[in-house]
């Protein structure tokens, strides 16, 4: 089963430190935790352990990423759910499971079906799926809102690593 603790490296990676990009429908974020999620929470002067603890409490609990067997495609969906709309992330998902011959409603909720289906499916099989369909999402992103294209790179990045 996946562990909450071997995905805290990889949130280091991917969100870094403190942010305020005016473009960015986030606001001020840090460690994965935005201004707009959180109004309440000082960003500059959050500590990497708190922003942790409300990672794992808001993301990592809250979509059961301990019940997926796979570290690679649990830390994949934490990090996607941390930088995305967790209801597109989890659709995206489903269509990836379904392309890997899995048969889920892509409702956007990552329950008991898809998680059984996510450990069902072989791990680089799906991880790739998982690819091509968070890649889809932010190209979509850029798409609907072209000033986003100055952030295609960095998520190009996180959607195939």
């Amino acid at each position: 089963m996946a562990a909450f603790s071997d995905v805290l490296n990889d949130i280091m990676d991917f969100e870094g430190g403190y942010v305020n990009d005016p473009d960015d429908p986030g606001s001020e974020t840090k460690y994965g935790i935005s201004k707009t999620q959180y109004p309440n929470i000082d960003i500059k002067n959050l500590t990497f352990a708190e922003a942790s603890s409300i990672l794992e409490k808001d993301y990592w609990n809250r979509y059961r990423l301990s019940e997926i067997n796979s570290q690679l495609i649990a830390n994949k969906l934490f990090l996607a759910f941390i930088n995305l709309s967790p209801l597109s992330v989890a659709r995206r998902v489903q269509t990836a499971l379904n392309n890997c011959g899995a048969n889920v409603m892509t409702d956007g909720v990552l329950g008991t079906a898809s998680i059984t289906a996510i450990n069902y499916i072989l791990e680089a099989r799906l991880l790739d799926a998982i690819r091509v369909e968070l890649m889809r999402l932010y190209l979509y992103r850029v798409k609907t809102a072209p000033i986003k294209i100055k952030y295609l790179e960095g998520w190009g990045w996180r959607a195939i690593n």
